[in-house]
């Protein structure tokens, strides 16, 4: 059945009230409220059946436990743990009260993962991609302007070592892609898609590497500029273009702080949920960075204002 909204109790006498024990300025209880997390209830809401089964637990919470996982670059059974222990994770996830003991279990991410699926998924990285605009970390025009890569995310199976074997396993592949007519180069119409359906801004200029030579993509309101291109003469472009060096350490910290590196995750549509949740988590530690950031440099404008200035002699 369709799950519950989180409802604020009056009151408990024999529990901790949340708010008395932690800093209502922590970065995650600013990121709570920044977040729109009737917007989750509304997008996953009708994947469940309005009368039959057990009632599904809140939206807001399975969606915090994800957010955190990631945002952490946790296990499943990491962030049960955590989530019981620390009382910003339950703030988070729309506790109001100490709870002593999990609401869930790691099993119930796995379900909950597998109900939602990747595309509706992409729900938390728009909200995190919203949040950024929100809070002035990203303008529009920055949305209009991307630049594309392509990475491998490394599947948490037993492998072959042997350099023969692998070339082996590349070429049996490549025959039965071609079989079965699955494309594997030029993805760039699928991401560019992707940007204007979770950012609903139309993307003016893409930056791709040399692998995006022949994509077809003929479109009049869209520049594509591939890397090592000679010939460039607009000085805003050689700029942006020296910026796509900085995409190689995002997908380092995807892979080193996130869950980009080791995917654990079955199926295709495990791989999928992976990508997408370790995009949301590395949104999360740059939104989370740039609230306390921000925080400091208020603080130290309010210091700067109220001291007095020196007698001159």
């Amino acid at each position: 059945m369709r799950p519950q909204k989180l409802e604020r109790p009056n009151g408990d006498l024999f529990r901790n009230a949340l708010e008395a024990i932690i800093d209502p300025g922590h970065e995650l209880l600013r990121l709570a409220e920044l977040s729109d997390w009737g917007r989750f209830d509304d997008a996953f809401g009708p994947l469940y059946h309005e009368a039959k089964g057990r009632r599904g637990l809140p939206t807001r919470l399975m969606a915090g436990v994800h957010l955190l996982k990631h945002m952490k670059g946790l296990s499943d059974e990491e962030t049960c743990a955590a989530w019981l222990e620390n009382p910003y994770f339950q703030a988070f996830c729309g506790e109001t009260h100490f709870q002593h003991a999990l609401p869930f279990d790691r099993s119930s991410m796995t379900r909950w993962r597998s109900r939602i699926g990747p595309g509706d998924l992409e729900a938390l990285l728009a909200e995190t991609i919203t949040v950024a605009v929100k809070t002035k970390a990203v303008s529009h025009r920055q949305l209009e302007r991307i630049t594309v890569d392509t990475t491998v995310q490394t599947k948490a199976i037993a492998h072959p070592t042997d350099s023969h074997l692998i070339l082996r396993a590349i070429e049996w592949l490549n025959r039965a892609a071609s079989h079965h007519g699955v494309k594997l180069r030029h993805t760039l119409a699928d991401q560019i898609d992707q940007v204007l359906k979770l950012t609903r801004t139309a993307v003016k200029r893409a930056y791709v590497d040399r692998g995006y030579r022949g994509h077809k993509i003929d479109r009049a309101d869209l520049d594509i500029t591939i890397s090592q291109t000679r010939g460039i003469k607009s000085p805003t472009i050689k700029r942006e273009m020296r910026r796509r060096s900085g995409i190689e350490p995002v997908i380092g910290h995807l892979k080193h702080d996130g869950h980009l590196e080791r995917n654990h995750l079955a199926g295709l549509e495990g791989d999928a949920i992976n990508a997408i949740l370790s995009a949301v988590g590395q949104n999360m530690r740059l939104l989370a960075r740039w609230l306390r950031l921000l925080c400091l440099c208020l603080l130290a404008c309010l210091v700067n204002q109220n001291r007095k200035p020196e007698a001159s002699i």
